[in-house]
């Protein structure tokens, strides 16, 4: 077109979006909407992308999108003709198309499945409140694992990354029909839960690598939609399917890991497809053998962990604000459970009907809104419009007394989740100085749903088993999300105000983290270093 303009078809069939930063960005892939390299060159270990402090977005812009000036600034590295870095990988629809199926049949099937064991356990097997939270509380206090498998990714091409991951998240599930007791059920349950730890280090990395900045937020909700649909019909039909045949877990479990097997496969495929594989720069460490290299395999990511989130100031109040988060979803997601068995007395199909399936749909119906807002508003911003909204959610759930109350209280809590997890996902990805420290970033964020999750489900268990009560639980769970608005509003604010800042309130990473860095960590002087504490580079220098 002669304007300069271009149109782009979406994500999704029917929607077109004109937008000169996309022309950019597909005309000029190296100059990335005009930032540069940062030192360690190109995007492998060490690399990053980063604004110069001279260049300030003319009013309006987007973070992500072309400087006020419209020119390519290149690093030092790339005038001398060296120590270019390819462009990044960009998906089309087939990629879209394919990223969406994979995520359904490894995530939103999985989803139904894990939702109804609880139950199953209740009613089949009579199992405690504890054992409840045992079943509830594992996945997300085996998330601290996450930190391992993202250093496992960065040493391992993604193929075989996910042969480790589908062995350990789906296989056993296989073995679920020669199961007869409740203990070797949980058993097969948590050991599935250590390999789902690995899963959000990889989708990380591929959102990363698929989609361009502009365009991440949408294809993330595109993706985010298939899982939630294909995890409400699983629900329903696995609600009804336990209600005419109580052992049908038996059947389904197996069905699922073989369907995750497919899912596997095609990811692979894709990061084959796209180049994505052969972009990636695989982190080579030596850590010796025996005893010594286990030791040091374990405790060398922990290290890195705490580096990384001292060296990260907008990362570490943004995980600060998160954990606050986990005090009030880890509480309602532990009691929910034992709140529909055992106040509500309700059967496998109301179960379904008024808790997991109407969640899905309303966090369908507001995925794509979500994923809009984050292109524009940003992760932070998001994040605390839906942590206040998400305050309401336990008050619901304190004076639920039927089906239609757990429904209304459901729908509330899939419209809250919607903006949180597109935060969740895509606030790591984006504040990642690099496309090689994504997988280290989400892994560091996943870890600490771990950590709250061991700390914050068993708070909620234990205030309703001392008091036979659920209200002192869910006001504890709706403080804790308003602290958490709060946290995260000042934090955009910061971001918004320090020198450089992204007006978006933290769209890129190694902007936000280093430009930043000093006024948020109180830190002055003229000058900033970041460096990467995982291979002692230098990765952001700016003047100020």
């Amino acid at each position: 077109m002669g304007n300069g303009f271009r149109v782009v078809r979406g994500p999704t069939a029917g929607v077109w979006y004109r937008t000169a930063g996309e022309w950019l960005q597909q005309t000029r892939p190296n100059c990335h909407a005009g930032r540069q390299y940062a030192a360690g060159g190109g995007t492998g270990a060490g690399g990053g992308w980063v604004y110069p402090v001279a260049q300030r977005f003319a009013p309006g812009e987007r973070s992500g999108g072309p400087p006020s000036d419209g020119g390519c600034v290149k690093s030092k590295e790339q005038e001398a003709g060296g120590g270019a870095a390819a462009a990044p990988t960009v998906g089309g629809a087939t990629t879209l198309l394919g990223h969406m199926a994979a995520g359904a049949a490894m995530q939103g099937v999985v989803s139904g499945v894990t939702f109804m064991l609880p139950m199953i356990a209740g009613k089949n097997y009579h199992a405690s409140p504890w054992a409840s939270m045992l079943i509830t509380a594992g996945p997300q206090v085996l998330m601290v694992l996450s930190l391992f498998w993202g250093d496992l990714l960065r040493q391992m091409p993604i193929g075989r990354y996910l042969r480790w991951f589908w062995l350990v998240s789906a296989a056993p599930m296989l073995l679920v029909p020669l199961v007869d007791q409740l203990w070797l059920l949980i058993g097969l349950h948590l050991l599935c839960a250590v390999g789902s730890a690995g899963w959000a280090n990889l989708n990380g990395e591929l959102l990363k690598r698929f989609y361009s900045d502009a365009r991440r937020g949408r294809a993330y909700a595109t993706i985010s939609a298939a899982m939630l649909a294909s995890g409400a019909l699983a629900t329903l039909g696995l609600g009804r399917w336990l209600e005419a045949d109580p052992e049908a877990y038996r059947i389904y479990m197996p069905l699922t890991a073989a369907l995750q097997l497919a899912g596997a496969g095609l990811l692979a495929w894709l990061a084959r497809r796209t180049g994505a594989e052969a972009a990636r720069t695989l982190l080579t460490t030596d850590r010796g053998e025996g005893w010594h290299g286990v030791y040091r395999r374990v405790i060398e990511p922990i290290g890195h962990m705490r580096e990384v989130l001292r060296a990260d100031p907008v990362f570490y109040r943004y995980e600060a604000a998160f954990m606050t988060y986990g005090v009030g979803w880890m509480v309602c997601f532990a009691l929910v459970p034992l709140l529909v068995v055992n106040k509500l007395g309700l059967p496998y199909r109301d179960i379904a009907v008024a808790t997991h399936v109407p969640f899905l749909l309303a966090t369908l119906a507001m995925t794509f809104p979500a994923g809009w807002l984050l292109d524009r508003l940003g992760a932070m911003r998001v994040a605390s419009l839906s942590f206040g909204l998400y305050a309401l959610y336990p008050l619901g759930l304190m004076f639920a007394g039927d089906v239609g109350h757990m429904v209304a209280a459901s729908l509330l809590y899939g419209v809250c989740s919607a903006g949180v997890s597109v935060a969740w996902m895509l606030g790591p990805v984006n504040l990642a100085p690099s496309p090689e420290k994504v997988p280290q970033y989400v892994a560091i964020h996943a870890t600490l749903v771990g950590l709250r999750g061991a700390v914050f489900q068993f708070l909620g268990v234990a205030l309703y088993t001392l008091t036979n009560d659920f209200a002192i639980s869910f006001g504890v769970a709706a403080a804790g999300f308003l602290w958490a608005c709060w946290q995260m509003r000042v934090l955009a604010r910061l971001v918004g105000k320090a020198p450089g800042g992204a007006p978006d309130g933290g769209q890129t990473g190694s902007q936000t983290g280093s430009q930043t860095g000093s006024q948020i960590g109180g830190q002055g002087g003229s000058k900033t270093t970041k460096v990467d504490p995982s291979d002692g580079q230098a990765t952001v220098q700016v003047g100020k």
